[in-house]
């Protein structure tokens, strides 16, 4: 599972959450939410415990905080599960020539085959998002949805048929005022 989120603090006990494991009977273990003051966004990747048959998401706002009320505000949640979080061991760096020879452009778009790219390879990036690794240095960059025209000539005819309807009911309108002039 992948869970994202804004997060604010803005009084009180820092924000926490809990990915309870029915069945495990016990919170997901996961970093902890950023507490520092304005809006922070949040991800992780969480492996539910052998033994767990489902998940329930907590928020909290501990009220047990001293001398003061707690507020903490969340936004923008999501939870998607995914097959399987891909697990990986760095077993040593690459020689820093290799590590510069490649930069990675993220699109924060779902990931799907039907998008493309000016260039570089496409990879997945965070098991949701498309991504294209770029040699490194100033590139110039460009990512579009093979559908893109459908999905513009529907938005286009769309608009059109607003536009008529619009129209139809502007001329009814003064069709009726007409008629009740020459009454």
């Amino acid at each position: 599972m992948v869970i994202s989120l804004k997060v604010q603090h803005v009084r009180g006990a820092p924000p926490r959450l809990c990915m309870w494991e029915i069945g495990a009977n016990r919170c997901a273990a996961m970093p902890d939410l950023p507490s520092r003051l304005g809006w922070s966004s949040f991800q992780a990747a969480i492996s539910p415990d052998q033994g767990t048959t489902s998940v329930r998401l907590y928020l909290y706002a501990d009220g047990n905080y001293p001398n003061t009320d707690t507020i903490n505000r969340y936004a923008d949640v999501h939870v998607v599960e995914v097959p399987s979080v891909p697990e990986f061991m760095l077993i040593a760096d690459a020689p820093s020539s290799e590590a510069a020879s490649q930069q990675l452009a993220i699109l924060h778009e779902s990931a799907h085959p039907a998008w493309t790219a000016s260039g570089g390879t496409h990879v997945l990036v965070d098991g949701l998002l498309n991504g294209w690794l770029l040699p490194a240095g100033p590139t110039k960059f460009s990512a579009e949805y093979k559908y893109d025209v459908w999905v513009r000539g529907a938005q286009l005819v769309s608009a059109i048929a607003c536009i008529a309807l619009l129209a139809t009911m502007v001329l009814q309108r003064l069709a009726m005022a007409l008629r009740r002039r020459l009454e």
